[in-house]
């Protein structure tokens, strides 16, 4: 009897260090790329303490954990230097695959974590000289401004693969980052008219 459980209970301690392990890896990279993406020059003597929880892994979980987190601190009041947004992405079977689902990250592909600083792209008016950024004046993206940190794990790629990689992950977080700003000035909105309204 007592032989069995000791072996469920080393099962369950082993996965669970290796989830712990993973966890704190996490945490140290989002700490690390977090610190440049929140203005801690308007609050030099304050301490932002971020807590998460994965309810549910369908995949792309380092992603969608990362942006949540950019959400909540929009939500909570913490400024930031822009919008930042992490995308996903495996290189499976010669396809890169972005945000990848939950086979697809057991598929045994490169695995690629990027996050992104986007800025807003402002539409033109049709007069010279104002503020606009490509031919297409009702394009709905956003701009990448810069690829912030980024991570490839699970084997070696050539270089153009890695590029592909990366240049797939950086389009992904600009379309990804056009969503987050329409939920962030709707919250902000609902926020503003809901302290007038006191």
């Amino acid at each position: 009897g007592g032989g069995g459980s000791r072996k469920t209970t080393l099962g369950k301690s082993s996965a669970s260090s290796k989830s712990d392990r993973r966890n704190k890896e996490l945490a140290v990279k989002f700490e690390q790329i977090l610190s440049s993406c929140v203005d801690t020059k308007r609050y030099p003597r304050s301490e932002v303490y971020i807590s998460c929880a994965t309810m549910n892994d369908d995949g792309s979980a380092s992603a969608v954990l990362f942006n949540s987190i950019i959400l909540a601190l929009v939500d909570a009041g913490i400024p930031l230097l822009d919008v930042f947004v992490a995308m996903c992405a495996t290189r499976l079977d010669g396809e890169t695959l972005l945000d990848q689902n939950e086979v697809e990250e057991r598929g045994r592909g490169v695995e690629c974590f990027v996050v992104a600083e986007t800025k807003e792209k402002k539409k033109t008016d049709g007069v010279k000289g104002h503020i606009g950024f490509g031919s297409n004046e009702n394009n709905d993206s956003d701009g990448l401004q810069r690829i912030v940190s980024y991570d490839i794990s699970g084997g070696k790629l050539a270089l153009a693969a890695v590029d592909a990689m990366l240049r797939a992950c950086a389009k992904g977080c600009e379309e990804v980052s056009v969503v987050m700003r329409k939920a962030m000035k709707k919250r902000l909105a609902k926020l503003a008219s809901t302290t007038r309204n006191m």
